[in-house]
């Protein structure tokens, strides 16, 4: 009999103790969605979806013979003016010492350093604009931004693209993040900075560590990813857990599972 009373006492006991919340959510990846700043026909794709990409690589090649033309008649005008500037600084020194021997007038002299001032800012704009369009073709090279894998392509060769127009995502596969949505009651429980356990059903019997970096400030309607309609009607937070991915295992788009203690 005292057994039995024991072991119903311990029985209630482990009842008792609170058990730690869990919570269901999606990954996502470090993403970057990259645009066009340009207008104009792709000539060439550099990359399939899945493809990994590293920082500078070219993934596009925009058609750019305008601009290319542009500046190589840039070119030749800098040149030209850059002549004629040495020509007219030239004549500027001859004027000069001239006027000071009263070779030649006052209202000659000023001629003479007037057309070389003029012809030196013709330079320098044109300068300008040079290195204006050298900027610019660089906008029809689309280059990636960081290491990682392209996640969505949206364009194809000889197709259009107009400024702003999405080209292409890219992921970062070892900066993962799990969203999970937390009713009112249970805010309270979660902290930044704090320490959660990831359970993934794809890999049963392993804990993935995260934490806490974001806990938004505004309640919102459990989103259309959680599974069961009668949870989507629920007010809740968000809060986004960066989970540690060294070996490229969890891939966005998956479920896990967020054990807050």
């Amino acid at each position: 009999m005292k057994k039995y009373i024991l072991m119903l006492f311990l029985f209630i006991l482990s009842c008792s103790k609170e058990e730690p919340n869990t919570f269901s959510g999606v990954f996502t990846g470090d993403e970057y969605l990259i645009k066009s700043q340009v207008s104009g026909i792709v000539e060439r794709v550099n990359f399939h979806e899945g493809a990994k990409v590293k920082k500078g690589d070219t993934l596009l090649v925009i058609d750019h013979r305008e601009v290319t033309l542009q500046i190589k008649s840039l070119e030749y005008t800098v040149r030209d003016l850059m002549l004629q500037v040495n020509n007219a600084k030239e004549d500027l020194e001859k004027a000069e010492k001239l006027f000071k021997s009263s070779a030649i007038t006052e209202d000659s002299y000023k001629r003479t350093e007037r057309r070389y001032k003029s012809l030196l800012l013709e330079l320098n704009a044109a300068k300008y604009k040079l290195l204006a369009q050298k900027e610019n073709l660089k906008k029809f090279f689309v280059t990636s931004p960081v290491d990682g894998y392209v996640n969505k392509k949206m364009v194809n060769t000889g197709e259009t693209v107009l400024p702003g127009m999405s080209i292409v995502e890219l992921v970062r596969p070892e900066k993962v993040y799990l969203n999970i949505y937390v009713p009112e009651d249970k805010l309270p429980t979660v902290k930044m900075g704090q320490e959660v356990d990831i359970h993934i059903d794809a890999y049963k019997g392993r804990t993935f560590r995260g934490k806490v970096v974001f806990i938004s400030e505004k309640a919102e309607f459990t989103p259309k990813t959680i599974q069961t309609k009668e949870e989507r009607v629920f007010l809740v937070f968000r809060v986004k857990i960066k989970v540690e991915n060294p070996e490229l295992v969890i891939k966005p788009g998956i479920y896990g599972d967020a054990v807050l203690k």
